[in-house]
């Protein structure tokens, strides 16, 4: 709802990183929290079996409000928020980004960041250090065209 209020900026290129954090199961296909991920996670990002409710690792069904529907799209997560949703609002498309000229109000899909949850990419309560990666994405946006 808040996407579809405020919109799109028709001078604003939009940059976007996934972060993943889990691995699916050899079975079932659900994804399960790496071991590296924050403890603190794991409780959200793991899979649970009926009677529980699915956990992030194999959310189903609809949303809130319908929108949306779950599928095994939504399983891959960093342990807050699944996968494609890191790649641009629900309902608005994106494209991958291999050096093309970018428009004003698209988003482009830069990849994937393996092994770094939601914590871990923000610098915060973490053991890794990002300062190398956000210096690099300073570099690159002040060079995009």
């Amino acid at each position: 709802a808040l996407n579809a209020y405020a919109g799109r900026s028709r001078t604003t290129r939009y940059f976007s990183w996934e972060t993943n954090a889990s691995t699916p199961g050899l079975l079932s296909g659900w994804h399960y929290p790496n071991p590296t991920m924050n403890a603190v996670l794991q409780p959200i990002a793991y899979p649970h079996a009926w009677p529980l409710k699915p956990g992030l690792g194999n959310i189903s069904g609809r949303s809130p409000g319908g929108a949306v529907t779950y599928s095994s799209a939504w399983w891959a997560n960093d342990g807050i928020v699944p996968n494609t949703s890191m790649n641009a609002p629900t309902g608005q498309g994106s494209a991958a980004y291999t050096g093309q000229a970018t428009t004003p109000g698209s988003w482009y899909r830069l990849g994937r960041v393996s092994g770094y949850d939601h914590i871990d990419i923000t610098g915060n309560l973490s053991f890794r250090d990002v300062k190398t990666f956000y210096r690099n994405q300073a570099a690159f946006l002040g060079s995009v065209k």
